[in-house]
Order: structure tokens, then sequence, then C-alpha cells
């Protein structure tokens, strides 16, 4: 009994000792300049593995042994800093904000010069002026961002390719528009349609993986491109992974539009009626007609004319114009807003990038959706974004970089005549119903339950652009891969060679679709058109430079 009684003592004690040589210390990390804390800050014990990061509060906890001497304590933007362990168990840290200037460069055909250093014409557009703004295509986006480039919308449909000019038009004959190349590789551009009113290719990169877009405007800084960078160049960074812990970022946004500035007022449907009215009631009281029989005949020869009668009553007015008893009006159809809608736009964005010092990566997925003003006008995008780098050796280093888009466009009628909803309601008077209607104004319904449109007018006969949005189809889908595997050399003092593919696909498939019995169609017994393209570009990019600096000169060649 009492050597079991000796050996519990001992046990006891030396457990005493161990907990004695590990205790915790706790505190807050806050910066000097404000005193507000810092959350995500690294509190690691100097020399071994032991560490933590701090809470949303900037608290932190950490376990320190007995031979542990030192704190090091780290965030981005501020100053390392080296805190010495004392027999507190409490100890709250200050960081110093760093004043270390990141150097400002400027990304060139050959790679990356500093600003400082560069002497040729070019416009540098940062992030901030891409992130979440609600443009279907990124170049759009360059309105009013940079001196010398001129960005026209060609149409105000979603999706619709837009006009870039860099200094003006270049050639009379010849395409004007500058060259687009992303993280290196040049990529088509343009409107790949035949028979779609417009569809942007270049829609299909998610303005929200830029992460800057240099526009070089002289020969100087274009001169690898030859002959294609005429009309300047329009480089595009994407977003790379970033050394550090795993960071998610998720960004959405939506909005409204319409129509921002009214057109003029037009006659209701009562006004237009009577306008045609008073002019034949006036010639039949001209020719002698007694007031009773003018109106009569009035309101017979208006119907007749107008092929419609917005009232209850046959015969709306009386002699003198007075409207008779019992006479109302049933409808009044403002066509220039049927065929327009609430534009929507919804645009959702989800990324991951982390990495160490040697493998980084980015990882994103967008979806973008914009209904346009014009009814059947939509535009949606789904888009995906993978790239990586590794650094293998000091001197060898290879990565990828991936972009997947698909895009999905829905146009109306684009043709100057009736199918086009603008043109058709800026034609069309009031006085012809949107529905067909019953003896009580109430619209037809078909069997489904749903009102059946009116197509009977002399202006267009035939021919309603919303009843025709629901029967005819105009419809365009893009699928776009850019992949852009790279390796680079670094050898004797101050060579790089980089040797990188491109490859850019593109298919483009159009559907159209003419009902056989309203419309264009209906004189053919309907009509469709399905048109398919594919664009193929592969680029082999090899590069070989040289930059060195002795004492204050510098050479990037």
């Amino acid at each position: 009994m009492k050597e079991k009684l000796l050996l519990l003592v001992v046990m006891t004690i030396f457990c005493a000792n161990a907990i004695a040589q590990t205790r915790t210390i706790t505190g807050k990390v806050t910066g000097s300049d404000d005193g507000i804390p810092i959350p995500g800050a690294s509190v690691q014990v100097k020399g071994t593995n032991a560490g933590t990061q701090t809470n949303v509060n900037g608290d932190y906890s950490i376990s320190v042994s007995a031979e542990a001497t030192t704190l090091l304590v780290k965030f981005i933007g501020y100053t390392d800093q080296e805190v010495p362990i004392t027999v507190a168990n409490q100890i709250n840290i200050s960081l110093v904000p760093s004043t270390t200037a990141l150097t400002e460069v400027v990304v060139v055909a050959y790679g990356t010069v500093k600003k400082e250093n560069f002497t040729g014409s070019a416009a540098v557009i940062k992030e901030d002026v891409f992130a979440n703004r609600p443009v279907t295509s990124f170049e759009k986006a360059l309105q009013g961002a940079a001196a010398g480039v001129e960005v026209s919308s060609v149409s105000g449909q979603p999706g619709a390719t837009s006009t870039v000019r860099i200094r003006g038009v270049g050639s009379f004959s010849a395409s004007s528009s500058p060259l687009y190349v992303v993280d290196g590789i040049a990529i088509t551009d343009g409107d790949l349609s035949q028979v779609a009113q417009t569809s942007d290719v270049l829609s299909s990169l998610n303005p929200n993986d830029i992460a800057s877009v240099t526009v070089l405007k002289d020969a100087t800084a274009a001169a690898i491109y030859g002959s294609r960078a005429g009309n300047g160049v329009v480089l595009i960074t994407t977003k790379q992974g970033q050394e550090g812990k795993t960071q998610f970022s998720v960004t959405g946004s939506g909005g409204y539009s319409s129509q921002a500035v009214k057109k003029f007022a037009v006659l209701n449907a009562s006004q237009y009626y009577k306008v045609f009215w008073d002019q034949f009631y006036n010639e039949e009281i001209a020719d002698g007609t007694s007031p009773d029989a003018a109106a009569l005949s009035a309101n017979e020869r208006t119907n007749d004319e107008l092929r419609a009668n917005p009232y209850s009553a046959e015969n709306p007015y009386l002699a003198n114009g007075v409207l008779a008893n019992g006479a109302r009006l049933l409808y009044d159809t403002d066509w220039r807003d049927a065929v327009q809608q609430r534009g929507v736009t919804k645009d959702v964005n989800v990324s991951a990038s982390g990495g160490n010092d040697k493998i980084k990566y980015f990882v994103s997925g967008g979806y973008f959706d914009q209904k346009g003003i014009i009814i059947a006008s939509d535009f949606k995008r789904y888009s995906a974004k993978f790239n990586v780098s590794n650094e293998v050796t000091d001197f060898l280093s290879v990565g990828i970089n991936n972009i997947l888009a698909r895009s999905d466009q829905n146009t109306p009628a684009g043709s100057t005549g009736a199918s086009n909803p603008v043109q058709f309601g800026d034609a069309t008077a009031n006085i012809y119903p949107l529905y067909e209607l019953d003896e009580n104004g109430n619209p037809v319904l078909d069997a489904k339950g749903n009102p059946v449109y009116n197509y009977i007018n002399p202006v267009t006969p035939d021919f309603n652009p919303v009843g025709l949005s629901k029967l005819d189809e105009y419809n365009t889908k893009t699928s776009r891969v850019i992949t852009n595997p790279y390796a680079t050399l670094k050898f004797l003092d101050g060579f790089t060679a980089k040797t990188s593919i491109g490859i850019d696909y593109i298919n483009n498939r159009e559907r159209q679709f003419y009902n056989p019995e309203h419309g264009d169609g209906a004189s053919v017994n309907g009509r469709g058109y399905r048109f398919s393209a594919e664009d193929l570009t592969v680029t082999f990019v090899n590069t070989l430079t040289y930059a060195n600096t002795f004492g204050k000169h510098s050479i990037n060649a």
C-alpha cells in the first residue's frame, strides 16, 4: 500500500511539472494608427510551428512552452512585429501600418514594366472600374475610362456588339477594331452571327474576372503583334491566385431599367377616333346633310376607315359631336408601353483564391442575367475560370489559365418593318386593341384560357409584335473555351524565356422561327433558319527577355 501511495505522489509531481511548462497567453491585436481590432492576423511562436489567428474582434489565444521567448505577429498592410513573451498571461499587441508603396507597373506586349520607365502611349483601367457593373461585356465598361478610346453601342439589345475605336478610324475599308489579348493570347472578337440581330462574342468574358485592362495606343507598345495591332491593342489581365490562406468571395447585384427619356405624347383612342369623326362630319355638313344624318354617316365612315371602334356603341357620337348616352370607351392601347417591359439585371459571382510561395490558384464562377426593356430581349451568361501557377524550381515555373463561358441571347425582330416592336409601337394608334375583345370589351380567351391577340389593323395587317413574340423565335447560343498553358525559364543572369500556347474555341449556334399563322411567316406557311459557326484560333507565343540593373541604370529588352 505504501508503494502505491508513493507512486501516486511521484506521478502527481511529474504532471504538475509538465503543466507548469506550458501556459496560455491571450490578448488583442489592434492597429496603432486607429486602435481598431485586426481580424485574421497571424500570431506565431517564433521558431516553432505553433500559431493561431485573431478572431473577428482581434482577440487571440495561444499555448506557449516555457522555452518560448518571442511572439511573431503578421498581417497584410502592417509591419511584422516581434513581441517578447513576459510572465504576463495577457499581451496586447499594436501593429504599425506599413509605409512601403507597391511599385506601379504597366502591362505591355512583352510583359510588364515600371510605370516610370514606360515611354509609350497607354491607358490603364483598374479592376474597380469593372467590378459589379451591370454590363454584358467588359468593353462597355471602357466608356469614359480611357482618353482617346471611343466606345459606342451598335444596339440597345442585351449582349449586342459594341464598336471600340482607339484614336479614331484607321481605314475606310478594313476593320478599325483593336486587337484583344487575354493573358498574352490574342482572341477572336466581333459579331459572328449570320441571321441574328447582333451578338458579341466578347460578352463571354466575365468583367468580374478582370484584374486590369491596358489600352496600347502606339506602334512601339504593340510591335510584337504586327499588322494586327494597327488599330491599337487591348490587353486584358485576368485575376490570379495570391499567396495566403484561401480567400472566398461572393458578390451579387441587381437592378431595374426603363426608358430614360419618354417619347412625345400621342392621341388616345377616344381622341384618335374623334379626329376622323370630325373630318367626316364636317364634310357631310358642307354637302348640306342634316346634323343627325351627318353624325350617323360620320360614325359609319369612321368605323369603315379605321376598321376599329373603341366604344361600346356602334354609333358613339351624335350631332355636333356629342357622345351618345351609354357609349363608353372599352379600351385604350398604348402600343409603346405594350412593346416594353421592365428591364431586370441580376449578377452573381463567387471565387476562391489562395496558395503558398510555390503554388497559387484562382477559381471563379459567374451568372449574369439581363432582361431588356423591349419584349423578347434578354441575355444570360454562365462563366467559369480556373488559373493555377507553380514555381517548380527557382528557375522554372509553369501554369495554365482557363476560361469557360456559355451565353444565351434572345432578340426581337430586328427588321425595319412591322415585326419590329419599337417601330410598330411608334406607328400604331391606340385605337387598335392588343387582344381580341368581346362586346363588353373583355379579352377573348383561347382553349387554354389565354387571351387571343388581335392582328387586325389597316396600318400593319396581320402583325402584332406582342403576339408574335410568343410565336416567333430569334435565339443565339454561344459557347467559348479559352485555355493557355505556359512555362517560364530563368537562366544566366537576367534572361527569361517564356513559351505559351493559346487556344480560343467558339461555337455559335443561331435559330430563327417564323410561325405560319401571322407575321412574316404567314405568306410562306412558316419558315425557319438554323446556322452554326465554329471558330478555332491556336496561337504559339515564344519570348526571350533580358532585364537587369546596373547601379542606377536598368535595362529591359
